[in-house]
């Protein structure tokens, strides 16, 4: 007798006399059974299957997906279909491992390891507790997610929610179109950004952060070193403490400040209050006052500390001149102080006069 109607686990299956002969395909979903050519349906029933080329070689389905392989005089040997490598599901995803909570819901999806989901389309979720839920997303490590169309997520915790994008490593988010954050605790929040390095953001576009507890907010700016920040656009800042504020300025040393676009500081403590100063030395003062003969162009600091600043030497925007201790310049006092181009002035008035007097 043959019977081309299956009953597995509770559902109906129905299965031609060429599959019979060949591939008998049962389970859960699927699972493929290589059996003898000539195999008939011997019995078929809600609880089991009974499928053999005989009396005498017996293999039963039963309800479960457990089977039993042996013949009616010997004790069965069981195999449980539901650890079977590969489990497929009905909409061509594939599922390995975990079976019980493991999920490949989408098309062409899948997910191995542990408590791992990929629904999203063509997506594909490894390891423990990761999750790949958008199309062509791949999430591996643990307790990773990748969100992002095509995005990937690798290591601990890490998120990767942007189109393409992709984090690595531990804690670390990139949640924008092609961002990349790396390493540990690192967030690239905006297109094409990147963090890498320990507590750093990038979170403006084309931005990157390097280092440790450092922030690019210009785009594209840079921030390396160690708690630096790059506020401006296009802006640069190294070292430790710094803070790049102007556009396109460039700041490097410690603890110094650029404000001005296109201005340069450097050292420690100093800073920078106009458009294309420089500052060097040690916590110089940079005037900021109206008119050219009142804004310093570059400066050397000598200072001590942030209350106690003042240059060795000083350029205005107008070409003055200041040097400490010439001309009643203190470091600070331009107002009350004379100019170099004065003092040279004075100097060569003085031996003019003094010419003068002698051939009289």
């Amino acid at each position: 007798m043959k019977i081309n109607q299956l009953y597995i686990n509770g559902k109906t299956y129905d299965v031609s006399d060429k599959q019979l002969e060949n591939i008998l395909i049962v389970s859960d979903d699927k699972v493929i059974l290589k059996t003898l050519k000539g195999i008939e349906v011997l019995k078929s029933t809600e609880n089991e299957n009974i499928i053999g080329t005989n009396q005498k070689e017996l293999i039963l389905v039963s309800k479960t997906g457990t089977i039993k392989v042996g013949t009616s005089e010997a004790d069965n040997t069981e195999f449980n279909f539901n650890n079977i490598p590969g489990k497929k599901t009905n909409k061509g995803g594939e599922i390995f491992n975990d079976y019980a909570n493991n999920s490949a819901g989408a098309n062409y999806s899948h997910a191995e390891g542990q408590k791992t989901i990929a629904s999203g389309n063509s997506s594909h979720a490894e390891g423990v507790g990761t999750k790949a839920t958008n199309a062509n997303s791949h999430s591996e490590g643990n307790k990773t997610t990748a969100s992002g169309s095509s995005s990937h997520s690798e290591g601990y915790s890490t998120i990767a929610s942007g189109g393409y994008s992709h984090a690595e490593g531990n804690s670390t988010q990139a949640t924008a179109n092609a961002a990349h954050a790396e390493g540990t605790n690192t967030v690239a929040s905006a297109q094409n950004a990147h963090a890498e390095g320990q507590n750093n953001t990038a979170d403006a576009a084309q931005a990157h952060a390097e280092g440790g507890n450092n922030i690019a907010h210009g785009q594209n700016s840079h921030a390396e070193g160690n708690s630096n920040t790059a506020n401006g656009n296009g802006s640069h800042v190294e070292g430790w403490d710094n803070i790049a504020n102007g556009n396109y300025c460039h700041v490097e040393g410690g603890h110094n400040t650029a404000s001005g676009s296109g201005s340069h500081a450097e050292g420690i403590g100093t800073q920078t209050n106009n458009d294309g100063e420089h500052a060097e030395g040690k916590y110089n003062l940079s005037n900021n006052g109206t008119g050219t003969k009142n804004k310093t162009r570059h400066s050397i600091g000598i200072g001590s500390s942030d209350t106690n600043r003042y240059n060795a030497y000083e350029v205005m925007e107008n070409g003055d001149i200041y040097i400490y201790g010439i001309g009643g310049y203190n470091g600070k006092n331009i107002s009350e102080a004379k100019t170099i181009q004065e003092v040279l002035k004075d100097i060569i008035k003085i031996n003019k006069e003094s010419i003068i007097f002698t051939n009289k």
